[in-house]
C-alpha cells in the first residue's frame, strides 16, 4: 500500500503544482522572470524528473515482478511516455533559463507555448497512470 499511497500523493501534488505552474505564467508575463525561472526549474526537477526516476527505478520493477503480460504492456506504454515528456522539460527549462539571462524577441511566446505543451503532456500522462496503473498497483503492492 505504501507504493500506491506515494503515487497518489505524488499525483495530487503534481495536479496542484500544474495548476500553480499554469497560473505562474502571469508572474513571467509581468516581468518576474528570475523568480519564474527558479520556480520552473524546481518544479521540473523536483516533481517531474524525480517522479519519473522513482517510477522507473522502484515502482515499475516491483510491479513487473508479478504482473501478467497485458499489465506489463500497459506499464511499458506508460514508461514510453517519459522520454518525450523529459524532452519537453529540457526544452522548456532551456528556454526559460536562456531568457532569464539574455531575453530575445519572440522568446516569451516560445516559453508560453513550451509551458502549455509540458503541462498538457504531464496532465495526460498522470491521467493515463490513474486509469491504467493504479489498479495494477492496488492488485500487486498492497
Amino acid at each position: 500500500m505504501e507504493e500506491q499511497d506515494r503515487l497518489i500523493h505524488n499525483h495530487n501534488e503534481i495536479s496542484a503544482l500544474l495548476k500553480f505552474f499554469t497560473e505562474f505564467l502571469d508572474l513571467f508575463v509581468k516581468g518576474g522572470v528570475a523568480e519564474y525561472a527558479d520556480k520552473a526549474n524546481k518544479f521540473c526537477d523536483g516533481f517531474i524528473v524525480s517522479h519519473f526516476k522513482w517510477e522507473e527505478e522502484t515502482l515499475f520493477p516491483d510491479l513487473l515482478k508479478n504482473c501478467n503480460d497485458q499489465e506489463k504492456e500497459l506499464i511499458d506504454e506508460i514508461q514510453k511516455e517519459h522520454p518525450p515528456i523529459l524532452k519537453l522539460v529540457d526544452t522548456f527549462k532551456d528556454l526559460v533559463n536562456s531568457y532569464s539571462v539574455q531575453p530575445e524577441e519572440g522568446q516569451a511566446l516560445k516559453i508560453v507555448e513550451a509551458n502549455h505543451k509540458l503541462v498538457e503532456a504531464v496532465h495526460s500522462h498522470a491521467k493515463n497512470e490513474e486509469i491504467e496503473l493504479f489498479s495494477i498497483i492496488e492488485k500487486y503492492l498492497k
